[in-house]
């Protein structure tokens, strides 16, 4: 689980740029291909030369005696996507220093669905729900130069985890999932595994879950086309409001 930049430009053209000694076309001369090219020129499959048009670049940086231009190219200034000759999707800088927790047989097997710190400052635990069916807690640790992430502890669903939420204090969380259930975990010492009460439930499967605490209710959307209004003191919802489709997404 990382985050991370992606990419970077500079390089020569993806789908050409200026050919050399260019002799016939198809796709009119001057039309487009322009100074007489086939996508590009006699010399080019699919790249090279003038490609859509222009008579000395396509969308990258001129080529020299383009021979096969296009993708990955052989040529001094042939790059796909950019980046100094690192080939299709060019290269990716951690200009950012991103970290990426590293995978063990703790880690999320499946898409993670929501990853959120802990409102609480001075506080570095991160939460992370998944469609393995868990949402997970971590400790993450920064000494100045270096990053570290350790499991604190998780709770586990009956079917894929879509959303997870803070508590506003940072002493537990709620989740939402494909079980139709909503849960409540509230932080303990203890490692590994640990129990979640159940605190609502919809007709399908619940995409998210809030906090409103000005109110002291919890509030969850469902597939259901409900959004449900939870006094955690009752199992029954304190309202619900019928909605004409399904909820995919809460703020």
């Amino acid at each position: 689980m990382s985050f991370g930049s992606f990419g970077s430009g500079g390089g020569g053209g993806l789908f050409g740029g200026q050919q050399q000694q260019q002799t016939s076309g198809g796709f009119g001369s001057g039309g487009f291909g322009g100074g007489g090219s086939t996508f590009g020129s006699s010399n080019n499959t699919f790249g090279g030369g003038n490609a859509f048009g222009a008579t000395n670049s396509g969308f990258g940086q001129p080529q020299q005696n383009n021979q096969a231009g296009g993708f990955n190219a052989n040529s001094t200034n042939s790059n796909a996507m950019g980046g100094g000759g690192m080939g299709m999707m060019g290269s990716v800088a951690n200009t950012n220093n991103d970290y990426e927790i590293p995978r063990d047989q703790n880690s999320p097997q499946d898409t993670i669905s929501c990853v959120q710190w802990s409102p609480v400052n001075n506080t570095s635990l991160l939460l992370a729900s998944s469609w393995d069916s868990k949402v997970r807690c971590y400790n993450v640790q920064d000494n100045g130069s270096n990053l570290s992430a350790t499991l604190n502890a998780f709770i586990a669903h009956q079917g894929p985890v879509l959303d997870c939420h803070w508590k506003q204090d940072g002493t537990g969380c709620f989740s939402a999932g494909c079980d139709k259930m909503v849960k409540m975990w509230n932080f303990e010492n203890s490692q590994g595994q640990q129990n979640a009460q159940d605190v609502g439930r919809h007709d399908a499967p619940v995409r998210a879950v809030r906090w409103i605490p000005q109110r002291n209710l919890l509030v969850s959307g469902g597939w259901d086309n409900k959004l449900n209004y939870w006094d955690l003191r009752s199992p029954n919802p304190a309202a619900t409001v019928q909605l004409p489709g399904r909820v995919d997404c809460m703020d």
